[in-house]
């Protein structure tokens, strides 16, 4: 008898997990990709054009270019900012990816006539062409909050 239910309840388990488990895998491995904060209203696509909001005082502005069309992964960053909006200490943009983890790349911007600009490469992936990176603001340790997530893409 104790046998019975023991290999009834082996067939039930064995059973859901080849109902319920690929859907379950299919749902961890879709979340990275996707966060609660990524929402149409608040991602802005540098590759589209710059990125503006109101702070205090004057408007920032964050604003990327491709520096060599046979060259995508060359860019040239350009942050404006209110002087009074950033504390002390430099300025750094801080990559990460959006469509897939790579690891953080620290980008030091350079104060030049009332902005910050950077000339860097970004990050390849080896295994797709196409990459999506975040863009966050850094001064001195501290994060600045930005109103939106400013992000860009990359094909090689």
């Amino acid at each position: 008898m104790l046998r019975a239910l023991l290999v009834i309840i082996i067939i039930v388990g064995a059973v859901s997990l080849m109902v319920f488990g690929p859907q379950y895998l299919r749902t961890l491995q879709s979340e990275p990709a996707a966060s609660a904060q990524d929402t149409a209203a608040d991602v802005c696509d540098l590759s589209g054009g710059p990125c503006q909001w109101s702070g205090s005082g004057d408007g920032w502005q964050v604003s990327l270019e491709r520096r060599n069309p046979d060259a995508p992964e060359q860019l040239a960053l350009r942050v404006k900012a209110p002087a009074d909006a950033l504390p002390e200490g430099a300025l750094v943009a801080v990559l990460s990816g959006h469509s897939m983890y790579m690891g953080e790349y620290p980008v030091p911007l350079q104060a030049n006539g009332g902005a910050y600009v950077a000339e860097f490469e970004a990050p390849l992936c080896s295994q797709d062409p196409d990459m999506a990176w975040t863009l966050a603001l850094q001064s001195g340790q501290q994060a600045l909050p930005l109103p939106m997530n400013p992000v860009f893409r990359t094909r090689h």
